[in-house]
């Protein structure tokens, strides 16, 4: 007969289940570790010829490995005229993280523009920041 001290007996074990599943908990969680900056993989260079003429570009899609250290010749042929590529994620709202913006160059001319790919398989953009309402196309990072 447990008598007058069931009642503590019953929230003591109760307690000690408690802490014995968040202790569990705890373990089954994953760790938090911060993402890695993301750097060019060995093997992974890619370069793209890319033009900006009569306010379009060349191509409406670039296709990259996660990581890659991606080339970007451009060439701007339109006369007097400023373009850029820049790389964005899309967010939350309508609003867009830069990934790469490079400098605008005035045409005729040319660059090249240098950067590491995400390290993220998925669909990013691509525009003119000076013109980016029809000068946009689709920046696609696949896995290996």
């Amino acid at each position: 007969m447990i008598g007058i001290n069931q009642p503590y007996i019953r929230l003591e074990l109760l307690l000690m289940i408690v802490a014995a599943l968040i202790g569990l908990a705890a373990c089954a969680a994953p760790a938090l570790t911060p993402r890695p900056t993301p750097g060019p993989v060995p093997g992974r260079n890619v370069t793209i010829d890319l033009v900006a003429q009569n306010l379009t570009f060349n191509m409406s899609t670039i296709t990259v490995l996660e990581s890659a250290s991606v080339k970007i010749d451009f060439k701007n042929k339109d006369d007097l005229v400023a373009h850029n590529l820049a790389v964005y994620r899309n967010l939350a709202c309508g609003q867009a993280e830069p990934i790469f913006v490079g400098d605008t160059i005035t045409g005729p001319g040319a660059t090249v523009y240098e950067f590491t790919a995400p390290m993220s398989s998925g669909s990013y953009f691509f525009e003119c920041d000076v013109h980016p309402q029809y000068m946009n196309g689709a920046f696609v990072v696949t896995v290996p």
